[in-house]
């Protein structure tokens, strides 16, 4: 077992820097390669460590060749359990990213940050009358995001 979880680790390591000559050529390989990349995304709520990512390999690794050694609905549970935390970790970051960004935002010169939290920089004020609340008025803006 431990000789198995070496080489997955030592593959993993391998094929993370890849040459040009092993990057996958033919349209089948390429396919199987895009395979992998989907399995990726659909797990990458786990944010897998190295040592994570060689536990699934030898999962994979294990299923495909037809060597069911566990029980994979006792596990079920666990796996939702992990997804959670890690997802609230990652929106946690998220969030302390976004407070920062609005923060700085705020502080600009001009700008001006609504009850809602949101954060707003006029470049030509409007003239005119004040619209009332059933009044339609037409607005030029961008929106933008952190990135």
């Amino acid at each position: 077992m431990r000789i198995l979880l070496s080489l997955i680790t030592f593959s993993l390591l391998a094929t993370s820097a890849w040459a040009d000559d092993a990057a996958p050529q033919t349209d089948e390989d390429k396919a199987f390669y895009a395979l992998g990349m989907v399995l990726g995304q659909n797990i990458s709520v786990f944010n897998l460590s190295e040592r994570e990512l060689s536990f699934v390999m030898m999962g994979l690794t294990e299923k495909v060749q037809g060597k069911d050694r566990k029980d994979l609905e006792s596990f079920q549970g666990k796996l939702r359990e992990i997804a959670q935390e890690r997802m609230k970790a990652q929106a946690a970051k998220a969030q302390a990213v976004g407070d920062a960004f609005l923060a700085t935002e705020a502080a600009k010169p001009g700008a001006t940050k609504t009850e809602s939290g949101l954060v707003f920089t006029s470049i030509k004020a409007g003239t005119g009358a004040t619209p009332k609340a059933t009044d339609k008025v037409k607005v030029h803006y961008r929106g933008t995001l952190i990135d």
